[in-house]
């Protein structure tokens, strides 16, 4: 017979300190134990104002992700990526943002754990390539001919298994040559290297790009690089930012 391993989550309320009644006591139980599940299970959160405030404002986010899809108040920005020897243009990193209408700019920071942990990131990352693939075929078209779009994918999406097809489908309908589109990933995809690594051998074969950003700040090392069918390695400015220092 298998062992099986429990790990609770509570969220705890206090009478008086929180409320006097049950009805919001238990509100507010409830509360603290979204946020207890929230960072990640197996431990407890006491309620308080602050935190009421923080959960309130994603609960709030997690309902507004399904209508922001619908309504389209999704955008890309598109950074420059400048070759510092010619000076030209030779890329652009897409860059999501999320303009609601009543709650102005929201960060992706604050957003994508949010839209991953809903599922939601799916169709967010869908709509993402599409979009990127869209616009850097139009801008071939208007004669920047060379131009290749990085797009930042999840591991949610990655473990995704209709991931590479709908990469493929997004190409096809933009007409964008896969090797000008590249997926940039983080160094979380480690965390499931068997099929990371598969999923990336896919994408490779196609003939798509694949890059790892932020190298050197969560889980893997350089000998986990040996196992990835990487094309770029973006180390993390951490590791940069002493050059500019005076000696």
């Amino acid at each position: 017979m298998d062992d099986i391993s429990i790990s609770p989550s509570i969220g705890v309320s206090m009478y008086p300190e929180n409320a006097r009644d049950s009805e919001w006591l238990l509100k507010y139980a409830d509360l603290s134990l979204y946020h207890a599940k929230s960072e990640g299970r197996g431990n407890f959160q006491f309620y308080d104002s602050t935190l009421h405030k923080r959960i309130e404002r994603k609960m709030t986010l997690h309902s507004e992700l399904r209508k922001a899809i619908r309504q389209e108040q999704f955008t890309l920005y598109y950074q420059p990526k400048v070759d510092l020897n010619s000076r030209a243009i030779v890329g652009m990193e897409a860059l999501l943002r999320w303009d609601h209408p009543e709650l102005g700019m929201i960060s992706p920071g604050e957003f994508i754990p949010i839209a991953e942990e809903s599922g939601d990131i799916i169709e967010i990352g869908d709509w993402a390539i599409k979009s990127a693939c869209l616009q850097t075929k139009q801008w071939q078209q208007a004669g920047w001919t060379d131009l290749l779009v990085s797009v930042n994918v999840s591991v949610r999406q990655i473990q995704h298994s209709d991931f590479v097809d709908m990469v493929k489908a997004r190409l096809q309908e933009s007409g964008l040559a896969p090797d000008y589109l590249e997926i940039e990933l983080t160094e979380s995809i480690v965390q499931n290297l068997e099929v990371s690594t598969q999923v990336l051998d896919e994408l490779k074969k196609i003939g798509v790009t694949v890059s790892i950003d932020d190298f050197g700040t969560g889980y893997s090392s350089f000998s986990v690089l040996q196992q990835l069918p990487l094309d770029v390695i973006k180390i993390d400015r951490s590791f940069t930012t002493w050059l500019t220092k005076p000696l």
